[in-house]
C-alpha cells in the first residue's frame, strides 16, 4: 500500500514539475517509510486486539455462529503445512498474524 502510495506522488510529481521534483519526493517518502510502516503495524495490533476483546465478551454468541464444521475446513488445510508459524489454533501474535495474511 505504502509502495503504492510512493509511485502514484512520484509519478504526479513527475508530472507537475519535471524529474527533479520526482527525485525530491521520492526520497522524501522512502525517508517517511519506516514511520508510516511502523504507525500502520500499531494501528491494525490496536485493532486486533479491540476485536479480540469484543470477541472475547461475545464469545459464547460466536462459538454458537462458528459450530458449522465448514469453518474448521480452512484451518485444517493450512495446519497441513509448517510455515513455521504458531498454529491458527493457538493464540497468535500480530507478527504471525500478518504472515498468515
Amino acid at each position: 500500500m505504502v509502495d503504492a502510495t510512493s509511485a502514484m506522488a512520484s509519478g504526479m510529481a513527475e508530472a507537475m514539475g519535471g524529474k527533479e521534483v520526482q527525485d525530491k519526493v521520492s526520497q522524501e517518502i522512502k525517508q517517511g517509510i519506516p514511520e508510516v510502516n511502523q504507525k500502520v503495524k500499531a494501528m491494525i495490533s490496536d485493532i486486533r486486539r479491540d476485536i479480540c476483546a469484543q470477541m472475547r465478551e461475545k464469545r459464547q454468541e460466536f462459538e454458537s455462529l462458528l459450530s458449522d464444521p465448514t469453518f474448521d475446513v480452512g484451518p485444517r488445510i493450512i495446519e497441513k503445512y509448517d510455515f513455521k508459524l504458531p498454529k491458527l489454533t493457538e493464540e497468535i501474535d500480530d507478527n504471525a498474524l500478518s504472515q498468515y495474511s
